[in-house]
């Protein structure tokens, strides 16, 4: 059951499937989604939102369009009296989305110039030392950024708790994390207990996740 998907996004022809199958998420969601800014995140939020209720309707064996979603405070999604768990995350043009059947966070960071100004606010000492002592610290920076992300996703906790109050490189944390490099992104995924096997990543894009959508839904061009 552990898988990722990971779904590319080209801009140009996910712009028109954003302006013209408004119906393939809820009102409300599209509401909300259509207020945020750049386009950019909008387009890739309406596109995750998809990526979710796809599948979990495969998984659950559910029709699309009767999925439904509840939101914790800090804003998860999850669904009532679920047997697994899910959780997404989107940067650059890649959306990424893991189905687990523990509590599970995913975070994905297009890898750009190394912060480390922001390593020396939000991390612990051992971390900041840790990127400063790496051979590469621009990867190093990511791999622990997007450990720090996903631990607070499945937590479900979102930045109420703060990023420097665990250390991720801890003997008490290190085997809960499954990280790749997929092309110039970090992704990682935060698993609620020791990891002892690897997830299934399975790649796509918006135009082959549009088509398996329309499978499922019925409506008029």
């Amino acid at each position: 059951m552990n898988q990722i998907n990971i779904i590319k996004i080209d801009f140009n022809s996910a712009e028109k499937i954003y302006n013209k199958y408004p119906e393939l998420i809820s009102a409300e969601r599209r509401e909300r989604i259509d207020r945020i800014k750049p386009e950019k995140d909008r387009i890739l939020s309406f596109f995750a939102e998809i990526e979710m209720r796809k599948e979990i309707s495969d998984y659950t064996d559910t029709a699309y369009e009767n999925i439904k979603f509840s939101y914790n405070p800090h804003g998860k999604p999850y669904m009532e009296n679920a047997g697994y768990h899910f959780s997404v995350s989107h940067s650059g043009n890649l959306i990424a989305f893991v189905l687990s059947d523990k509590a599970v966070g995913i975070d994905t960071e297009y890898i750009k110039k190394l912060r480390l100004r922001v390593a020396e606010r939000f991390f612990t000492s051992e971390e900041y030392n840790y990127i400063l002592k790496s051979e590469n610290p621009e990867n190093t920076f990511y791999r622990i950024w997007t450990a720090k992300e996903s631990y607070l996703k499945m937590l479900g906790t979102g930045l109420s708790k703060s990023l420097s109050s665990f250390n991720v490189l801890s003997p008490e944390l290190k085997n809960y994390f499954f990280t790749r490099q997929y092309e110039n992104y970090i992704l990682t995924v935060c698993h609620e207990n020791a990891l002892h096997t690897d997830y299934k990543i399975n790649f796509s894009d918006s135009e082959s996740l549009l088509k398996s959508v329309k499978e499922k839904v019925s409506y008029q061009e």
